[in-house]
């Protein structure tokens, strides 16, 4: 029996990971890097895609790690083939060849990147971390609270041809403005956002070609996924109002976390996170809209975090649920992983919390803001021990200050509406 023809992780036994490279001295070494981590994991080694293809129809695998040149197939098709067929597998790859080619196309078929020559530690912190994701999204709670729901939100079209575009190396500006320019609810968003000052806009911007370089193709991809599900929530009774309040919150929380973060990758995430951080709000509207407006009036009338009151109707909050939806559609690992643990950024280990905690800190100062609050830092939405831990307790002030005067910048241009 293949390695691979055992129940996947969350089944009771370890979770199964699937390594594919063209060379055995390269398997020989994962094999051994990897030594001490075969009691908790099944892991199982392909030389070659052929081989890799038939062990993938033999089981289930959690994760699958591909070299990029390969002869025959190389790692961006077999990942395109795990992702038709396999959609719930996280897609790894692990490549010396770092051309800006090969980037961009495995970009929309990978979750995540990695060179080699690998450290050993990043090597297992990346796998530890997908798979935590992972034990996390497919709990019977998530499951059962998406199969409620009869139809989930679609992405938009305009989504597919940004996902083709940033694989184009020859794609331009002008392609992405041509590309948002036919789907008027997106060239909306897009002009709003790029005006709306919360990513430090120094003047008025008119044209959505501009527009759409300032705010560049990962925040493109994020606002399109955005415009997707809430539009699918203004199309509810009742629904254009609680959209509205949730995409409000979503704006503060970008700019909070432009203010937390120093320009970089991590800030990057942390925005793109911030934007889509509310789409698990959507979802549950959607599977159960009664109970859950009684959620939100419970926690408007009581002050009490919406995320526990969730747990305790429905088995997981809206963090898990939206990250479930967007691990779904294959949005990139971190930017899942911030909006999945954005309430518990103490999960995840010290290097790794940045984009978690900024949004974890701009979710309390978004729900503050657009519930009319401009006094003292929220931090009684905050998780205080952690707080402590990691030494931020004197800057949540500051960076607290600076979100209520950039709220004020957007209020002033009918963005926000403080909430009485």
């Amino acid at each position: 029996m293949s390695a691979a023809a055992e129940p996947a992780a969350g089944d009771g036994v370890p979770p199964c990971l699937l390594f594919v490279d063209d060379e055995q001295a390269v398997l020989d070494g994962l094999r051994d890097l990897l030594r001490r981590e075969r009691r908790a994991w099944r892991v199982v080694f392909a030389l070659g895609p052929e081989r890799a293809l038939a062990e993938l129809a033999a089981g289930t695998f959690d994760v699958v790690v591909a070299d990029m040149r390969m002869p025959g197939m190389d790692g961006a098709e077999l990942l395109e083939l795990v992702r038709g067929k396999y959609p719930a597998t996280t897609r790894i790859v692990l490549s010396g060849h770092a051309d800006r080619g090969a980037v961009l196309r495995v970009m929309p078929v990978a979750h995540q990147y990695l060179q080699k020559p690998c450290d050993a530690e990043v090597l297992r912190s990346t796998l530890g971390r997908a798979l935590a994701l992972r034990s996390l999204l497919q709990s019977r709670a998530i499951r059962d609270l998406v199969g409620g729901l009869k139809a989930l939100p679609s992405l938009s079209d305009s989504y597919a041809a940004l996902q083709r575009a940033a694989a184009d190396e020859s794609a331009t500006g002008g392609d992405l403005a041509r590309i948002v320019e036919r789907d008027p609810a997106m060239c909306a968003k897009v002009l709003q956002l790029a005006n709306s000052a919360c990513l430090g806009a120094s003047r008025r911007v008119t044209s959505v070609r501009h527009a759409v370089t300032f705010l560049g193709t990962e925040l493109l991809k994020a606002l399109a996924v955005s415009t997707s599900v809430f539009s699918a929530l203004e199309r509810c009774a009742h629904g254009a109002r609680e959209a509205r309040r949730i995409q409000e919150r979503a704006l503060v929380a970008a700019a909070a976390c432009v203010e937390i973060l120093p320009a970089g990758a991590a800030r990057d995430t942390a925005v793109a996170a911030a934007l889509l951080h509310g789409v698990g709000e959507v979802l549950l509207g959607l599977v159960a809209p009664e109970e859950y407006a009684h959620i939100v009036a419970s926690c408007a009338a009581s002050g009490t975090a919406p995320h526990e009151l969730e747990r305790g109707a429905f088995g997981a909050s809206h963090a898990e649920a939206g990250a479930y939806l967007l691990g779904m559609w294959g949005l990139p690992h971190d930017i899942v992983e911030a909006v999945a643990f954005h309430h518990a950024p103490d999960t995840l280990r010290r290097g790794e919390q940045a984009a978690c905690m900024a949004l974890h800190l701009a979710d309390a100062f978004a729900h503050a803001v657009c519930e009319g609050a401009r006094d003292e830092a929220p931090t009684e939405r905050c998780d205080g021990a952690f707080l402590e831990r990691a030494g931020l307790v004197a800057e949540v002030g500051v960076w607290w200050r600076r979100v209520v005067e950039r709220a004020a910048v957007l209020r002033a241009a009918d963005t926000v509406t403080p909430r009485s």
